[in-house]
């Protein structure tokens, strides 16, 4: 019986998982993971989990609602940054704190390779040392 039960939850979750949320749902997709992980007893835990399968996760998080002052705390937030000239645009791409443009017409891929290129070497100098050093 509770084999069956489970198989059935688990069909009416992968059938979620699937559904594409509609247009009008997706709009405040991007709030409403961001105030799912400013709420989460375990933020880092929950933002991993969004940002490597996001698209299972789109269905659920469609049906979020958002505190009524949430947009407001967020568009007020946006106008501090812009108004102390960091000048980011909407969208920005970090590499472990490097920024890297990808705005067109001036996206380098080629940038985006020696970036990574440069952090992979770096991680592996880095491990490196700490097993020679006997950490890990």
């Amino acid at each position: 019986a509770l084999r069956s039960e489970l198989r059935a939850v688990h069909v009416l979750n992968t059938r979620s998982f699937r559904t594409i949320p509609k247009p009008y749902q997706r709009r405040d997709l991007s709030l409403k993971a961001m105030n799912v992980v400013l709420t989460s007893d375990d933020p880092l835990q929950t933002l991993s989990d969004l940002s490597q399968d996001l698209p299972s996760y789109a269905h659920g998080l469609s049906h979020v609602a958002l505190p009524s002052s949430f947009r407001d705390d967020v568009r007020t937030a946006n106008l501090r940054v812009a108004e102390e000239g960091i000048g980011l645009p909407g969208f920005a791409f970090f590499v472990n704190g490097r920024r890297i443009s990808v705005e067109r017409p001036s996206f380098n891929l080629f940038e985006l390779v020696a970036v990574l290129r440069e952090e992979s070497a770096l991680l592996t100098k880095m491990n490196e040392e700490f097993v020679d050093d006997g950490v890990r």
